[in-house]
């Protein structure tokens, strides 16, 4: 039955399985331990509701919207000169990163300035690292749909992959690096299965398995580190006592998103002031920033006080004391920010199903017996759900989030352009047909 959904839809399926129907049973059995952290709570059992109603409005659309056909063929100088670019961007980064490194470090979310009052370089490494995301994202899609890597995407890889590992400040970064070892080395067998042919365990499942297993407690670990240090992370993952609590801690935070949700329904689902103040703060925020650029405005240093993930984090929290803290509020809540019930849900079931097509236009050889392997859906789904960590805040388009997800839909169309050759350095053209 999955077949036949888009591997937009499953992605939008696998986002909303792994953030929300855990954390539903979750918030169940520790119901008194989520009631201390989170408000809104009283409604969770409308979230799975919520849910169900969007993914049937967004399928609907999906099948009904009509496909817009927009081709244009590339030459050898085209994809020369991107090659180019995206090597010094690389290089750009890893310098900029190397700064960063020795001048801030890992725990720079927590206990560093805000990004605009650390300097222009700064800024720049937070658009860069959003080059840095989709170019990886870019090289996943060659190698899924078996398309040769050049040595200069390679060598640009390798720059954006050492000045990720430099500038890495929060724990969900941690699976870029682990990604971006698949693409290098993995076999094409990891990532393209027949759907009829059956293998047995090989040591690539086994490689497979293990990432599973160890990625999410390296990224617990870091997370802790960047907040209290590694000397004092290593000591409380020492320390069997404290285990249990680090686990409780972890599900509370993997539920923000569930919790969000909920508080949404239960706060301000019919609060019109309340949506369009809030969808006003990110447009607010650009024509500042348009302001800034045309040297008509002063740089607001405390403009990270005034975000929909703010906002969020203050309506969310039972105790929300951290003076510049933020919790990305997610798809579900997101659409409930907005006005008006049940116009925000068409909304955003239109946006979801124009990621998911640009996502499909990456796979146009993905048909008939073929189908991705687990590798490569849990990859894909690295990069399509920071796409719904706090989707309203696309509206302030001068944002390292804006150019991501421009750079993911544009580089589709061009991307569909570059599968009519055979490969990338004979740049042989394939068989339309």
């Amino acid at each position: 039955m999955l077949g036949r959904f888009s591997i937009g839809f499953k992605l939008l399926l696998l986002y909303s399985v792994i953030f929300y129907v855990p954390q539903f049973f979750f918030s169940m059995v520790f119901s008194d331990y989520y009631s201390i952290e989170y408000r809104g709570l009283d409604m969770r059992s409308l979230v799975p509701a919520l849910i169900i109603l969007f993914l049937i409005i967004t399928l609907l659309v999906e099948k009904t919207l009509p496909k817009f056909k927009f081709r244009y063929a590339v030459g050898y100088k085209t994809v020369l000169i991107f090659r180019l670019t995206f090597l010094l961007f690389s290089l750009l980064f890893f310098v900029i990163s190397v700064y960063f490194s020795i001048n801030y470090g890992i725990d720079f979310r927590h206990n560093g300035p805000p990004i605009l009052e650390s300097g222009g370089q700064i800024v720049l490494l937070w658009f860069l690292k959003e080059i840095s995301r989709f170019y990886l994202f870019f090289l996943l899609i060659k190698r899924i749909n078996a398309i040769k890597i050049s040595n200069l995407e390679i060598a640009a890889l390798l720059f954006f992959g050492l000045g990720w590992m430099l500038s890495i400040t929060a724990s969900f970064e941690i699976p870029f690096i682990v990604i971006l070892a698949f693409v290098l080395f993995a076999p094409s067998s990891m990532w393209i299965k027949e759907k009829n042919f059956k293998e047995k365990f090989q040591f690539n499942k086994l490689i497979l398995i293990t990432s599973i297993l160890i990625l999410p407690i390296v990224a617990i670990f870091f997370g802790y580190a960047n907040k209290i240090g590694f000397d004092r992370a290593i000591l409380l993952f020492s320390d069997a006592d404290q285990i249990m609590e680090v686990l409780m801690h972890v599900i509370r935070r993997v539920s923000s998103s569930f919790a969000s949700a909920s508080n949404a329904i239960s706060s301000y689902a019919w609060d019109i002031d309340f949506q369009i103040e809030t969808t006003i703060k990110p447009l607010n925020k650009f024509l500042e920033r348009l302001d800034i650029l045309l040297g008509r405005g002063v740089i607001d240093y405390t403009e990270g006080l005034n975000t929909v993930s703010r906002v969020n984090y203050l309506n969310l929290y039972q105790d929300a004391y951290l003076p510049i803290s933020g919790a990305s509020p997610g798809l579900y809540a997101s659409v409930l920010m907005i006005p008006f019930f049940p116009i925000n849900i068409l909304i955003f079931s239109i946006f979801v199903v124009f990621i998911n097509k640009a996502f499909s236009r990456y796979f146009p050889n993905i048909r008939g017996s073929m189908r991705l392997s687990p590798l490569a859906y849990f990859s894909l789904f690295y990069f399509y759900y920071y796409l719904f960590d706090s989707p309203i805040d696309l509206l302030k388009f001068i944002d390292p989030y804006f150019l991501y997800f421009m750079l993911m839909v544009l580089f589709s169309r061009y991307f569909q352009s570059i599968l009519f050759y055979k490969n990338a350095d004979n740049m042989t053209i394939k068989n339309k047909k």
